[in-house]
């Protein structure tokens, strides 16, 4: 029995539930036995932790779904965790249960709502389409827009799976409307502070030609104005090398009658000045 109940835990981040254990043939006195002599903890009514495992927050996450049961997923911030998006940390947890569960539990948040999951790091939580449709309703727009662009960027949803979201997240959206996705969070705060500043949406991942001839791809561009600007330019690269090819690059960008703006993420304000001196503001 020992061993089944190591097999199940193992997949369960060391957690075990008072009716697997009756399942592989436990009773309540051996259940009692265990929890006396300390080899098993008790984290919520019915659910236990093998003693001895470090307690971590994935563990306490499943542990939450676990005492809501079959249905509950992580969801809305303590989701954007799991999923590792920019801006959020381990913090008190929020799970989902299906429409008409109890909303007691110990552990976590409780929001009642349909809802289909997926396993990540052996923990069910909601899709990432969903997580940002429940983070518009509980975070900043500032968050939110972090939220967006890091998940967008990293390609864990598609943009049209956002459609038909609240207003804050289709105010959030706006900004994903150029042709070429970005390269990276960084990319569309810069894209966000522009518009924010009254100017223009820029080109992204604009190709710039001259004469039939490719001559570079830079991150942003105003092209009526002939502007490119690029983050993390030629002076944060590391090697003699890559400064040397990073100095043509500009150098034949210029020749073409453009003016390249580089920075790094932390003169993004520079950078918006930068801009705003070169190209009208949008009507």
């Amino acid at each position: 029995m020992d061993a089944a109940i190591a097999s199940i835990a193992c997949r369960q981040h060391s957690l075990i539930l008072r009716a697997q254990a009756i399942g592989v043939g436990m009773t309540d006195e051996m259940i009692r036995h265990r929890i006396n002599s300390g080899r098993w903890v008790r984290v919520a009514a019915g659910v236990y932790r093998l003693a001895g495992v470090p307690v971590t927050w994935e563990q306490r996450a499943l542990a939450a779904c676990l005492v809501s049961g079959p249905g509950a997923v992580v969801s809305h911030r303590s989701a954007a965790v799991l999923w590792g998006v920019s801006g959020f940390r381990p913090g008190p947890l929020e799970i989902t249960v299906p429409a008409g569960r109890s909303g007691r539990n110990a552990l976590a948040r409780v929001h009642r709502s349909e809802v289909e999951g997926v396993r990540r790091d052996r923990v069910p939580v909601t899709r990432p389409a969903r997580m940002l449709t429940d983070l518009a309703g509980v975070v900043t727009g500032d968050l939110l827009e972090e939220a967006v662009d890091d998940v967008l960027c990293r390609r864990l949803c598609r943009l049209d799976d956002l459609h038909g979201g609240s207003r804050a997240l289709r105010e959030v959206l706006a900004a994903w409307n150029g042709d070429r996705l970005p390269e990276g969070v960084a990319e569309m705060r810069v894209v966000r502070r522009l518009v924010k500043a009254g100017l223009p949406q820029p080109a992204q991942q604009y190709e710039i030609w001259v004469g039939g001839v490719f001559i570079a791809r830079v991150d942003l561009a105003y092209p009526p104005f002939r502007l490119a600007m690029e983050l993390d330019g030629f002076r944060w690269h590391a090697g003699r090398r890559r400064f040397r090819s990073d100095r043509l690059r500009r150098n034949r960008i210029e020749a073409c009658g453009w003016r390249l703006l580089e920075a790094a993420p932390e003169d993004i304000d520079d950078l918006v000045a930068g801009a705003a001196a070169i190209v009208p503001r949008a009507a």
